[in-house]
């Protein structure tokens, strides 16, 4: 799953300190940065929806009660404006659930 996935999450995985990151793979590049930030905005929403109504813990209930991060994968350096966004969104993002909103540089690995 990846980024254009835009109803699912890509990764849901535990960390050895006990928070739950829900991970948007996107292996986009920025050249478009308006149509990029649209469906990184899209995903983003589902993410919120997906903690927010509960839904993740239908099927994994022993999530309840972790920390949850949001955290971005991406396989380009993200754009200026982009990281603008982001930072922007970071506390909506915490407003709905989450710990903290990550984006992470891929290209540096």
């Amino acid at each position: 799953m990846s980024i254009t996935d835009i109803d699912s999450v890509d990764i849901i995985a535990e960390t050895n300190n006990g928070e739950v990151l829900l991970v948007i793979t996107d292996h986009l590049e920025w050249e478009n940065l308006n149509e990029h930030l649209t469906i990184l905005q899209k995903k983003l929403n589902t993410y919120i929806f997906v903690l927010k109504s509960e839904e993740i813990f239908e099927e994994r209930e022993l999530l309840r009660g972790k920390k949850f991060i949001l955290e971005i994968d991406c396989k380009y350096p993200p754009a200026p404006g982009a990281i603008d966004y982001i930072n922007h969104v970071r506390p909506i993002v915490q407003g709905h659930g989450y710990e903290d909103l990550r984006c992470l540089d891929c290209s540096e690995k």
